[in-house]
């Protein structure tokens, strides 16, 4: 027999396991320590024999809950070789005794376990019966992977009393959350894997998904942040160290992650990034839209593109709170500039980047946004910042003379204070914090991925929809040549860090219609590119076109690209 008991008869239990007695025909004892010769008394008790994480005492039903009993001399040999324990079989006198094997069933790492913890006598006479109450005990912290199977062995000194086996594990507490904002991690498991893990705005420890596969369905990795709710428990036996989980019940995932600010000169205020002006709503938005005017703020949400209001497109605010930002912006006169913005310092380090060079008479372009730095790197750049003290530095450095072709370059930072820009004119000299900072924005600059277009039209000797992603040179020539009709070698590529890819739409019956590689954005360990068709619009040319885009995914080689959604 194995149930659940309620409420009450599990304290009676912990009280029987703490060697107290319960009144009326149930009579509890615990165990005497284990390999104990503790003489045999009239009272009902128990004394441990073996205890431990492995047994070749079969497991019930799917591997669950199993109690094995010996009566005599002959079955308590065959089930302690069944047992397999290292050691001489303990000393039990039958006569007095009946052996019982509680095995809590198979498991899949280590730090599990099962205990008796007390016993209960039911009824009276000749049909009184014994009732062996137990615990389940789960893994609490860090465990070893490898299979086990958790047992007991007992004796109690009812040689002659049915067994029936009662489960008083407490059951664990459960608290309701309800539209918790939080971001997903990766958390490792006992075997070695990873999973997601939802980790909450402004907390320390994640907490284990019980059920991560509706947010899978629905596209979420890594890096996404959203509203849940649920039931949040102890995660006694998850698949992971943490030691809380959250059971959903329900969940909004965040379409937009905004870094903007708090502008007047509307029908009332609004959230506004560059030159857009979002209607904010939701219990949260009169908070957002009390913050300080022009003070950075960073945004997460769902924008309704069914709903456009006199200040603009609605804005379902999800969370929020004041962001730290920092840039750098270089300009070479005649070559080009790129802009390097940081726009959450303080917080995961969502960044974007937008830089234009002309290289010979070629125009190149690389974007991308994202919305976390690698921890180091922003651990390295608020160091630095703080050493820098931007607000005590002068707001020009130049050199002399100054000519109008020098480069200059652009530090700004903003908070809760306000905004500091410094211009820094090529050759000049800057406090070596300043230089230090510098350095580390253009190297994580450096790093992050960024999309570089490389060529786009409409005559593709491919003539089905098609979205191939190249990730050695080998794969590339082909797709050049395939493309091209011959095998002409194709653009470089640098495959160590570097990925390409190549977008075709197919024949189309006229001129107009056109596709490109729009927009990439990096989330967690995902690497999501947009793409953007059109068609014609007015009169086009009646011939036969294949539209096509390639274009490059720098420092995308160790990362998992997503296209429109679906994996290349």
């Amino acid at each position: 027999m194995h149930r659940t008991l309620p409420l009450a008869v599990a304290l009676i239990a912990l009280a029987a396991g703490c060697g107290g007695s319960s009144s009326g025909s149930r009579q509890a004892a615990t165990a005497a320590p284990i390999g104990s010769a503790a003489p045999v008394t009239s009272a009902l008790a128990f004394r441990a024999l073996d205890r431990g994480e492995a047994t070749g005492l079969p497991a019930g039903s799917g591997g669950g809950f199993a109690a094995h009993e010996a009566g005599d001399d002959a079955a308590w040999q065959a089930l302690w070789a069944q047992h397999g324990a290292a050691g001489a079989r303990p000393a039990v006198d039958l006569a007095q005794e009946r052996v019982a094997a509680l095995v809590l069933g198979d498991r899949a790492t280590a730090g599990w376990g099962i205990e008796v913890v007390g016993l209960a006598e039911v009824g009276s006479g000749t049909l009184a019966a014994v009732e062996v109450q137990y615990r389940r005990q789960a893994p609490t912290g860090a465990v070893a992977p490898g299979a086990t199977r958790p047992v007991h062995v007992v004796a109690i000194n009812r040689p002659q009393a049915a067994l029936t086996f009662v489960d008083v594990t407490p059951a664990a507490s459960v608290a309701p959350v309800t539209s918790l904002h939080g971001t997903l991690v990766a958390a490792p498991t006992h075997l070695g894997a990873t999973t997601l893990a939802f980790l909450p705005d402004g907390a320390g420890d994640a907490l284990e998904l019980a059920d991560p596969s509706a947010l899978v369905a629905a596209g979420a990795v890594e890096g996404d942040s959203l509203l849940a709710s649920g039931d949040r428990r102890a995660n006694a036996g998850g698949r992971t160290a943490l030691a809380d989980a959250l059971a959903l019940a329900g969940f909004a995932l965040d379409e937009v992650v905004l870094s903007g600010r708090v502008a007047t000169g509307f029908p009332g205020a609004a959230f506004v990034v560059g030159q857009q002006a979002y209607d904010a709503q939701g219990p949260l938005a009169a908070a957002l839209l009390a913050h300080p005017v022009d003070r950075p703020v960073r945004v997460w949400g769902r924008i309704d593109p069914n709903v456009q209001t006199q200040v603009g497109p609605l804005l379902h605010v999800h969370a929020w709170r004041p962001a730290v930002e920092l840039s750098l912006a270089s300009t070479r006169p005649l070559l080009g500039h790129d802009r390097f913005d940081v726009l959450d310092l303080e917080g995961a380090g969502g960044w974007a980047l937008d830089a234009f060079e002309l290289v010979g008479r070629t125009p190149e372009v690389r974007q991308a946004t994202g919305r976390s730095l690698a921890p180091a790197t922003l651990a390295d750049l608020r160091a630095r910042l703080a050493a820098a003290d931007l607000r005590n530095q002068p707001s020009t450095f130049q050199p002399t003379p100054i000519y109008p072709g020098h480069p200059t370059e652009s530090l700004r930072f903003a908070d809760a204070q306000g905004e500091v820009t410094i211009t820094i004119w090529g050759g000049a000299a800057v406090p070596a914090e300043v230089a230090d900072l510098l350095q580390a924005l253009r190297a994580a600059a450096g790093q992050v991925p960024a999309l570089r277009p490389l060529e786009a039209g409409d005559q593709s000797q491919i003539a089905a929809p098609e979205v191939t992603l190249a990730r050695d040179a080998g794969a590339w020539a082909g797709l050049w040549g395939r493309h091209v009709g011959g095998r002409p070698l194709p653009p470089d590529v640098d495959f160590r860090r570097d990925l390409a890819l190549g977008v075709f739409d197919g024949q189309r019956p006229s001129g107009g219609f056109a596709v490109e590689v729009a927009a990439l954005e990096q989330v967690g360990r995902t690497l999501r590119v947009t793409t953007r068709r059109t068609a014609p619009t007015g009169p086009a040319p009646t011939v036969i076109t294949a539209p096509y885009a390639f274009a490059v995914l720098e420092h995308a080689a160790a990362l998992d690209v997503q296209v429109d959604g679906r994996r290349p």
